[in-house]
Protein backbone atom coordinates (compact mmCIF):
# COMPACT_ATOMS: atom_id res chain seq x y z
CA UNK A 1 0.00 0.00 0.00
CA UNK A 2 1.40 3.45 -0.81
CA UNK A 3 2.11 5.97 1.75
CA UNK A 4 3.25 9.15 2.75
CA UNK A 5 3.30 11.96 5.37
CA UNK A 6 4.47 15.48 4.43
CA UNK A 7 6.07 17.83 6.84
CA UNK A 8 3.08 19.28 8.52
CA UNK A 9 1.58 15.23 9.58
CA UNK A 10 -1.11 15.09 5.93
CA UNK A 11 -1.23 11.80 4.93
CA UNK A 12 -1.92 10.19 1.38
CA UNK A 13 -2.60 7.11 1.25
CA UNK A 14 -3.32 4.84 -2.07
CA UNK A 15 -5.79 2.04 -1.16
CA UNK A 16 -7.90 -0.14 -4.07
CA UNK A 17 -6.25 2.61 -6.68
CA UNK A 18 -7.56 5.45 -4.71
CA UNK A 19 -5.91 8.02 -3.17
CA UNK A 20 -7.14 9.81 -0.07
CA UNK A 21 -5.81 12.54 2.30
CA UNK A 22 -6.00 13.08 5.66
CA UNK A 23 -4.27 14.42 9.15
CA UNK A 24 -5.34 14.56 13.19
CA UNK A 25 -8.52 16.56 12.20
CA UNK A 26 -10.21 13.33 10.58
CA UNK A 27 -12.69 11.62 13.35
CA UNK A 28 -11.19 8.43 12.10
CA UNK A 29 -7.27 9.08 12.43
CA UNK A 30 -6.42 6.85 15.17
CA UNK A 31 -7.89 3.73 13.03
CA UNK A 32 -6.27 4.98 9.70
CA UNK A 33 -2.68 5.00 11.20
CA UNK A 34 -3.33 1.34 12.59
CA UNK A 35 -4.34 0.40 9.20
CA UNK A 36 -1.28 1.77 7.54
CA UNK A 37 0.61 0.16 10.09
CA UNK A 38 -1.18 -2.82 9.08
CA UNK A 39 -0.96 -2.30 4.84
CA UNK A 40 -4.92 -3.24 5.08
CA UNK A 41 -5.88 -1.40 2.44
CA UNK A 42 -9.51 -2.77 2.95
CA UNK A 43 -9.46 -1.24 6.07
CA UNK A 44 -8.83 2.40 4.65
CA UNK A 45 -11.16 2.08 1.98
CA UNK A 46 -14.08 1.72 4.56
CA UNK A 47 -12.49 4.25 7.04
CA UNK A 48 -12.02 6.74 4.43
CA UNK A 49 -15.31 6.44 2.69
CA UNK A 50 -17.18 6.18 5.68
CA UNK A 51 -15.19 9.51 6.86
CA UNK A 52 -15.74 11.22 3.78
CA UNK A 53 -20.09 10.90 3.72
CA UNK A 54 -19.28 12.10 7.33
CA UNK A 55 -17.57 15.02 6.46
CA UNK A 56 -19.57 16.15 4.20
CA UNK A 57 -22.91 15.48 6.40
CA UNK A 58 -24.70 19.14 7.00
CA UNK A 59 -28.36 19.22 8.42
CA UNK A 60 -30.27 22.71 9.00
CA UNK A 61 -27.82 24.60 11.09
CA UNK A 62 -25.34 21.90 11.83
CA UNK A 63 -21.95 20.93 9.12
CA UNK A 64 -19.40 18.72 10.20
CA UNK A 65 -16.15 19.41 8.72
CA UNK A 66 -12.32 18.36 9.75
CA UNK A 67 -13.51 16.55 12.81
CA UNK A 68 -15.23 19.50 14.12
CA UNK A 69 -19.11 19.95 14.50
CA UNK A 70 -20.66 23.60 14.21
CA UNK A 71 -23.60 25.22 15.00
CA UNK A 72 -25.01 28.31 12.96
CA UNK A 73 -26.34 30.62 15.91
CA UNK A 74 -27.55 34.42 14.72
CA UNK A 75 -25.39 34.26 11.38
CA UNK A 76 -21.63 32.99 13.52
CA UNK A 77 -20.37 29.17 12.96
CA UNK A 78 -20.51 28.40 16.77
CA UNK A 79 -18.58 25.15 17.98
CA UNK A 80 -20.33 22.07 19.49
CA UNK A 81 -18.50 21.10 22.63
CA UNK A 82 -16.41 17.90 21.44
CA UNK A 83 -18.34 15.33 23.80
CA UNK A 84 -21.30 16.07 22.29
CA UNK A 85 -19.63 15.95 18.57
CA UNK A 86 -18.36 12.36 19.52
CA UNK A 87 -21.50 11.29 20.68
CA UNK A 88 -23.08 12.32 17.16
CA UNK A 89 -20.69 10.55 15.06
CA UNK A 90 -20.32 7.45 16.96
CA UNK A 91 -24.38 7.16 16.64
CA UNK A 92 -23.79 8.18 12.67
CA UNK A 93 -21.07 5.09 11.90
CA UNK A 94 -23.08 2.68 14.17
CA UNK A 95 -26.36 3.61 12.40
CA UNK A 96 -28.10 4.43 15.42
CA UNK A 97 -30.76 7.55 15.40
CA UNK A 98 -28.33 10.90 16.32
CA UNK A 99 -31.38 13.12 15.48
CA UNK A 100 -32.39 13.26 19.49
CA UNK A 101 -29.16 14.73 19.70
CA UNK A 102 -29.62 17.55 17.28
CA UNK A 103 -33.39 19.10 18.53
CA UNK A 104 -31.10 18.50 22.14
CA UNK A 105 -28.92 21.16 20.33
CA UNK A 106 -31.28 22.98 18.58
CA UNK A 107 -33.43 23.40 22.21
CA UNK A 108 -30.27 24.52 24.05
CA UNK A 109 -29.23 27.31 21.84
CA UNK A 110 -32.69 28.82 22.46
CA UNK A 111 -31.37 29.63 25.89
CA UNK A 112 -30.34 33.30 26.33
CA UNK A 113 -27.24 32.41 28.67
CA UNK A 114 -24.46 32.07 27.02
CA UNK A 115 -22.77 30.54 30.62
CA UNK A 116 -26.07 28.49 31.07
CA UNK A 117 -25.83 26.65 28.01
CA UNK A 118 -22.10 25.59 28.35
CA UNK A 119 -22.74 24.42 32.38
CA UNK A 120 -25.92 22.43 30.71
CA UNK A 121 -23.58 20.76 28.46
CA UNK A 122 -21.34 19.77 31.38
CA UNK A 123 -23.92 19.15 33.05
CA UNK A 124 -25.85 16.54 31.26
CA UNK A 125 -22.37 14.98 29.96
CA UNK A 126 -20.87 14.79 33.65
CA UNK A 127 -24.04 12.96 35.13
CA UNK A 128 -25.25 11.07 31.78
CA UNK A 129 -28.88 12.64 31.82
CA UNK A 130 -31.07 11.04 29.48
CA UNK A 131 -32.41 13.00 26.94
CA UNK A 132 -35.74 12.59 25.43
CA UNK A 133 -36.65 11.97 21.45
CA UNK A 134 -37.86 15.52 21.51
CA UNK A 135 -34.20 16.79 22.65
CA UNK A 136 -35.28 17.81 26.41
CA UNK A 137 -33.49 16.34 29.87
CA UNK A 138 -34.95 14.36 32.21
CA UNK A 139 -33.54 14.64 36.00
CA UNK A 140 -34.52 13.81 38.73
CA UNK A 141 -35.75 15.19 42.05
CA UNK A 142 -37.08 14.98 45.65
CA UNK A 143 -40.20 16.15 46.97
CA UNK A 144 -42.37 15.41 49.90
CA UNK A 145 -46.31 14.93 50.77
CA UNK A 146 -48.65 17.66 51.45
CA UNK A 147 -51.10 17.36 54.26
CA UNK A 148 -54.08 19.95 55.75
CA UNK A 149 -56.50 21.74 53.87
CA UNK A 150 -56.78 22.79 49.85
CA UNK A 151 -54.80 25.51 49.79
CA UNK A 152 -53.41 27.22 45.93
CA UNK A 153 -49.66 27.56 44.84
CA UNK A 154 -47.82 30.01 43.19
CA UNK A 155 -48.79 28.48 39.42
CA UNK A 156 -52.53 28.50 40.53
CA UNK A 157 -52.94 24.58 40.94
CA UNK A 158 -55.18 23.50 44.00
CA UNK A 159 -53.08 21.64 47.15
CA UNK A 160 -54.90 18.45 48.13
CA UNK A 161 -54.23 16.46 51.50
CA UNK A 162 -51.96 13.89 49.80
CA UNK A 163 -50.22 15.53 46.80
CA UNK A 164 -46.76 16.08 46.17
CA UNK A 165 -44.89 19.46 46.61
CA UNK A 166 -41.98 20.69 46.79
CA UNK A 167 -39.65 20.49 49.68
CA UNK A 168 -38.66 23.50 50.86
CA UNK A 169 -41.47 25.34 51.27
CA UNK A 170 -44.17 22.74 51.24
CA UNK A 171 -46.90 24.54 49.72
CA UNK A 172 -45.03 26.72 46.64
CA UNK A 173 -45.12 23.95 44.02
CA UNK A 174 -47.30 21.35 43.81
CA UNK A 175 -45.02 18.54 42.23
CA UNK A 176 -47.96 15.95 41.22
CA UNK A 177 -47.05 13.80 37.67
CA UNK A 178 -48.74 16.02 34.88
CA UNK A 179 -47.71 19.46 37.08
CA UNK A 180 -45.22 22.04 34.90
CA UNK A 181 -44.03 24.01 37.96
CA UNK A 182 -42.64 27.49 36.56
CA UNK A 183 -41.18 30.80 37.73
CA UNK A 184 -39.76 33.69 36.04
CA UNK A 185 -36.45 33.52 34.97
CA UNK A 186 -34.93 36.29 36.25
CA UNK A 187 -35.90 35.65 39.74
CA UNK A 188 -33.99 32.32 39.99
CA UNK A 189 -30.44 33.24 40.99
CA UNK A 190 -28.05 32.81 37.88
CA UNK A 191 -24.72 33.01 39.63
CA UNK A 192 -22.81 29.80 39.51
CA UNK A 193 -20.89 30.09 42.73
CA UNK A 194 -23.92 30.26 45.15
CA UNK A 195 -24.50 26.63 46.03
CA UNK A 196 -27.93 27.03 47.47
CA UNK A 197 -30.10 30.00 46.39
CA UNK A 198 -33.75 30.63 44.92
CA UNK A 199 -35.05 28.58 41.67
CA UNK A 200 -36.20 25.54 41.28
CA UNK A 201 -34.27 22.70 41.80
CA UNK A 202 -33.97 19.54 39.51
CA UNK A 203 -30.22 16.86 39.43
CA UNK A 204 -29.17 13.62 39.33
CA UNK A 205 -30.13 10.48 40.93
CA UNK A 206 -27.52 11.10 43.72
CA UNK A 207 -28.81 14.90 44.36
CA UNK A 208 -32.53 13.08 44.67
CA UNK A 209 -31.84 10.23 46.81
CA UNK A 210 -29.44 11.84 49.07
CA UNK A 211 -32.38 15.38 49.79
CA UNK A 212 -34.54 13.18 49.96
CA UNK A 213 -35.55 11.60 53.35
CA UNK A 214 -37.58 8.21 55.02
CA UNK A 215 -41.41 9.24 53.25
CA UNK A 216 -40.33 11.18 50.63
CA UNK A 217 -40.99 10.45 46.90
CA UNK A 218 -38.30 10.71 43.55
CA UNK A 219 -39.60 12.14 41.37
CA UNK A 220 -39.14 12.50 37.02
CA UNK A 221 -38.81 15.80 35.34
CA UNK A 222 -38.52 16.87 32.08
CA UNK A 223 -36.38 20.14 31.02
CA UNK A 224 -36.19 21.81 28.27
CA UNK A 225 -32.49 23.35 27.74
CA UNK A 226 -33.71 26.70 27.07
CA UNK A 227 -34.43 26.90 30.83
CA UNK A 228 -31.53 26.13 32.26
CA UNK A 229 -30.43 28.93 34.42
CA UNK A 230 -27.55 27.91 36.17
CA UNK A 231 -25.02 24.93 37.67
CA UNK A 232 -23.59 25.88 41.37
CA UNK A 233 -20.38 25.19 40.53
CA UNK A 234 -19.69 24.02 44.51
CA UNK A 235 -22.75 21.48 44.02
CA UNK A 236 -22.60 19.81 40.36
CA UNK A 237 -25.19 17.47 41.03
CA UNK A 238 -27.77 19.91 40.29
CA UNK A 239 -28.79 22.63 38.84
CA UNK A 240 -31.66 25.59 38.86
CA UNK A 241 -33.88 26.11 36.30
CA UNK A 242 -37.41 28.12 35.91
CA UNK A 243 -39.52 25.63 34.43
CA UNK A 244 -39.84 21.73 34.37
CA UNK A 245 -42.21 19.11 33.98
CA UNK A 246 -43.09 16.17 36.27
CA UNK A 247 -43.68 12.94 33.98
CA UNK A 248 -42.93 10.01 36.47
CA UNK A 249 -41.85 8.96 39.64
CA UNK A 250 -38.58 7.66 40.40
CA UNK A 251 -38.79 4.07 40.64
CA UNK A 252 -35.09 3.67 41.31
CA UNK A 253 -33.93 1.67 38.35
CA UNK A 254 -31.53 2.93 35.70
CA UNK A 255 -33.21 4.91 32.56
CA UNK A 256 -31.15 4.84 29.53
CA UNK A 257 -29.52 7.69 26.91
CA UNK A 258 -32.74 8.10 25.67
CA UNK A 259 -36.42 7.76 26.97
CA UNK A 260 -39.70 8.09 25.89
CA UNK A 261 -40.86 11.00 28.05
CA UNK A 262 -44.54 8.86 28.20
CA UNK A 263 -43.09 6.06 29.60
CA UNK A 264 -39.41 6.38 31.13
CA UNK A 265 -39.43 2.38 32.19
CA UNK A 266 -39.98 0.80 28.66
CA UNK A 267 -36.41 -0.23 28.05
CA UNK A 268 -34.37 -3.16 29.16
CA UNK A 269 -32.16 -2.49 31.88
CA UNK A 270 -28.13 -2.13 31.32
CA UNK A 271 -26.42 -1.34 34.40
CA UNK A 272 -23.30 0.07 32.58
CA UNK A 273 -25.51 3.86 32.22
CA UNK A 274 -24.20 4.92 35.66
CA UNK A 275 -21.61 4.82 37.91
CA UNK A 276 -22.92 4.57 41.69
CA UNK A 277 -19.78 4.94 43.00
CA UNK A 278 -19.77 8.84 44.18
CA UNK A 279 -19.77 9.86 47.48
CA UNK A 280 -22.94 10.26 49.49
CA UNK A 281 -23.33 13.69 50.23
CA UNK A 282 -26.56 16.15 51.62
CA UNK A 283 -27.62 19.33 50.72
CA UNK A 284 -30.53 21.96 51.25
CA UNK A 285 -32.62 22.92 48.23
CA UNK A 286 -34.56 26.23 47.86
CA UNK A 287 -37.62 25.84 45.89
CA UNK A 288 -39.76 29.14 46.16
CA UNK A 289 -40.08 32.67 44.41
CA UNK A 290 -39.41 34.79 47.70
Amino acid sequence: MIHIKDNNNNWTVVAHNKSYQFNSTHPEYVNLIDAIRKDDEDMIFELMETGTMIDNWSQGNFSFKDGVLTYNFGGLQEEVQPIITERIISHMKEGIDHQYLMRYIDNVYQNPSHRAVYEGFNFLTNHNLPITKDGYIMAYKAVTTYHGEPITDVNGNVIKDGDLVDKWTGKSHRNNVGDKPTMPRRLVDDNCGTCCSQGLHVGSTYYAESYGVSGDTAILVKVHPRDIVSVPSSDSEKMRVCAYEVVGLYNGNLIPPVVNEEDPYDYEDDDDYYDDDDDYYDDEDWDNES
